[in-house]
């Protein structure tokens, strides 16, 4: 059974590093701001769908994940300047714990040419 799409891509805004609180409003402690001692997490990019990866991860509740081919215009990336893209997906779970809802946005990691 194929999922409809819920939501359209959000504007793409790169003027520089958005922080967690930024992305998606409030309730987070502390800002996204890496620590260099810390393992980071690569994205998920095994090619695995964003219903697929919440399915399988019960817990989960956002992913970051590079953008899928024409899931955003050239214009919209351009944006970018240079800088690598990831797309961040967020997702809220129905009563029984199913992914329901989904929303995306670019985030622009900082660095390349502006």
């Amino acid at each position: 059974m194929a999922s409809p799409k819920t939501a359209k891509p959000a504007p793409a805004r790169c003027e520089g590093p958005v922080s967690k609180i930024e992305q998606l409003g409030s309730g987070l402690d502390r800002p996204n701001t890496p620590n260099a001692s810390e393992a980071q997490a690569p994205p998920h990019d095994r090619g695995e769908s964003d219903l697929q990866f919440f399915r399988a991860h019960p817990e989960a509740r956002h992913r970051f994940r590079p953008p899928l081919p024409d899931e955003f215009s050239a214009a919209i990336l351009s944006e970018a300047r240079g800088r690598k893209v990831l797309v961040l997906v967020v997702i809220d779970r129905d009563a029984s714990g199913r992914p329901s809802t989904r929303a995306r946005g670019l985030v622009c990691l900082p660095g390349g040419t502006a």
